[in-house]
């Protein structure tokens, strides 16, 4: 996988159940973590240091994953994942902002605009975001290239990974 926790990194992953083993082509070196769906486009790895967030769409059966934001579209909702399982909630052209403060579940409005091809929205103290529509999935122009490769095993995806940093 390209760019699935910084900008450049090469990872092979090797995931059974909720633990994924995850090998570091730059780094060489390897780690597992426990792998958790937060929300329908967002998933957690903890780790002994501490929790990463990522993100996540499926267009069929093609996988989009890594750095970026996306959502999806449920019926008239549309849920569009945030960081730190935060997400924004478009219901009946409202759009809100749920989060997690320590134990508490917050709610707050958020302005946001959706349009037929894109959902554009600005979170407290952030960056806006858009994310295209591509059907029931959303993304924004840095997750939708990224679709990691299925390989036959862990070997192979640990040499594809190697030979993937020198491309």
């Amino acid at each position: 996988m390209r760019d699935e926790q910084e900008l450049g990194s090469v990872a092979a992953w090797d995931v059974h159940g909720d633990q994924v083993t995850i090998w570091d082509a730059k780094e060489r070196r390897e780690m597992v973590s426990a792998i958790t769906i937060v929300a329908p486009c967002q998933y957690a790895l903890q780790q002994h240091g501490g929790v990463t967030w990522g993100r996540f769409v499926f267009d069929g059966a093609t996988l989009h994953a890594g750095l970026g934001d996306a959502g999806v579209r449920i019926g008239d909702r549309i849920l569009a994942c945030a960081d730190d399982g935060a997400m924004v909630v478009v219901d009946g052209g409202k759009c809100t902002y749920t989060y997690q403060n320590r134990t508490t579940w917050m709610a707050d409005p958020v302005e946001c605009t959706l349009t037929d091809s894109a959902l554009t929205y600005r979170l407290p103290r952030s960056e806006e975001v858009e994310l295209k529509i591509h059907g029931d999935v959303l993304a924004d122009d840095q997750l939708w290239p990224t679709m990691p490769m299925k390989l036959p095993s862990y070997s192979e995806a640990k040499s594809r990974a190697r030979a993937l940093l020198t491309d």
